[in-house]
């Protein structure tokens, strides 16, 4: 990624939109910012931002690095990021977790899920936020991903500027800012960062969307990244309308005395507003947004099977199951998630 050819200039517009977006963004009950510290380049910009703008405003700040142990430069890496925190005066806490890459993801997906779930108890409640230092780039990444599982509106709304996460937020201040811009901020203040080689490995989809596509698509299109923040923002929009007319209706089809989903209001649906109904109730139930072909397979052959059969649908969520002519999900997850796209087989019970 090329630096800025004039730091100074780049350095005041990241100033200025963090500054714009921190104020605008933060929940007012929160009192203590959380950061997930990697001493890498985002990182290093988002924390010397949030001291530079928020000293002196009573909100505490903690620095917090995850130790993945993937390089072998992780426990430099370590000792970099507490001494950058020690010069910031900020608290610094450090947590260390085995990556162990599971069938059906990527050892970057399993580290990034266990990244999340160690920071995940320093947001206890209302008053904590977790700051993360995704930038445009980011987002444009994301939504290319999205694009390419063939997600939906809630895909492709990608990531929000504030969110619920554990008992707290998550808030992302640096959205507006393209990585170039940061690195520009880096330069101009004299903030040095480590460096993570895997970064530069296209075998992730991520770095080969970030190294070889995007440069390319910008090239083209100037303003390829703003169209798709446009686009992850309405479409956020439109996964927040779905929403709401899945609880209307779900407000009608769900048992209030058994949590069941109700087949035969079920079934007085429109097939798409049935699938809304269901996508919404399965993701409130389960850990992952159920895919298009679930959502048809679970209405096909679990709710309307026959009487006498007791069909189950294991998938990342856990087991869709249909008792006394309900639908429920065990939070149980199988130890491997079936694949439901076209033409796979999965595994059931009847």
């Amino acid at each position: 990624m090329q630096r800025s050819s004039d730091p100074e200039k780049e350095a005041e517009k990241v100033r200025a939109a963090f500054s714009a977006s921190i104020h605008k963004i933060l929940p007012q009950t929160v009192r203590n910012l959380v950061i997930g510290f990697s001493g890498g380049p985002d990182s290093s910009a988002l924390l010397d931002l949030c001291v530079r703008e928020l000293s002196g405003s009573g909100i505490s700040i903690t620095a917090v690095y995850v130790h993945h142990g993937i390089s072998v430069h992780a426990g430099e890496w370590e000792d970099f990021a507490r001494q950058r925190a020690e010069e910031l005066h900020v608290r610094f806490e450090s947590c260390h977790v085995e990556v162990r890459k599971k069938q059906r993801t990527s050892l970057e997906a399993e580290a990034r899920e266990l990244r999340y779930g160690v920071l995940a108890p320093y947001v206890p409640d209302r008053s904590t936020a977790l700051v993360t230092a995704h930038h445009l780039d980011d987002l444009a990444e994301t939504v290319l991903l999205a694009l390419k599982r063939g997600s939906g509106v809630r895909g492709l709304a990608a990531m929000g500027p504030v969110q619920d996460f554990s008992g707290g937020f998550i808030v992302r201040p640096l959205l507006s800012v393209t990585k170039s811009e940061l690195l520009g901020y880096l330069n101009a203040n004299g903030i040095t960062f480590v460096t993570d080689e895997s970064n530069f490995d296209t075998d992730y989809d991520r770095n080969f969307l970030r190294l070889r596509i995007l440069p390319l698509l910008t090239e083209r299109w100037g303003g390829f990244r703003q169209s798709l923040k446009r686009t992850s923002e309405i479409c956020a929009e439109s996964s927040e309308l779905l929403d709401e007319v899945a609880e209307e209706d779900l407000a009608g089809a769900v048992n209030p005395a058994t949590g069941g989903l109700i087949i035969e209001r079920l079934s007085a649906l429109s097939p798409v507003r049935r699938r809304n109904a269901l996508r919404w109730f399965y993701f409130r139930k389960g850990s992952a947004a159920p895919s298009f072909s679930f959502l048809q397979t679970v209405f096909d052959e679990v709710a309307l099977a026959g009487a006498d059969r007791t069909p189950e649908l294991r998938w990342e969520g856990g087991i869709a199951v249909r008792y006394m002519g309900e639908l429920y999900n065990i939070s149980s997850c199988p130890a491997e998630p079936q694949d439901f796209t076209a033409g796979k087989d999965f595994e059931r019970r009847i």
